[in-house]
């Protein structure tokens, strides 16, 4: 609901549904969006849980290769090291 209620006053339109991803090993679920005036134009929206917060991640990416995407659903969780 985070995600499509956002869409509200836009010209981007889902890409089918809302679908569960994995996301630095947590559990997030993914929508993708397009805007039909501009066949490059991809977005998408994440909502995931973290540290008792409730995110909502979103992005574009208007390249060919939307790497973007694919470079987002790739990370991993990495603790920092404290001196």
């Amino acid at each position: 609901m985070m995600m499509q209620g956002s869409l509200g006053g836009s010209d981007w339109v889902p890409i089918g549904d809302i679908s569960p991803v994995q996301i630095a090993g947590r559990q997030a679920y993914r929508l993708l969006v397009h805007d039909p005036s501009r066949p490059r134009k991809k977005g998408f929206g994440f909502v995931f849980e973290s540290n008792s917060y409730m995110c909502l991640l979103v992005g574009t990416d208007v390249t060919l290769s939307q790497d973007l995407l694919r470079a987002i659903e790739g990370m991993a969780s990495v603790k920092s090291l404290k001196p």
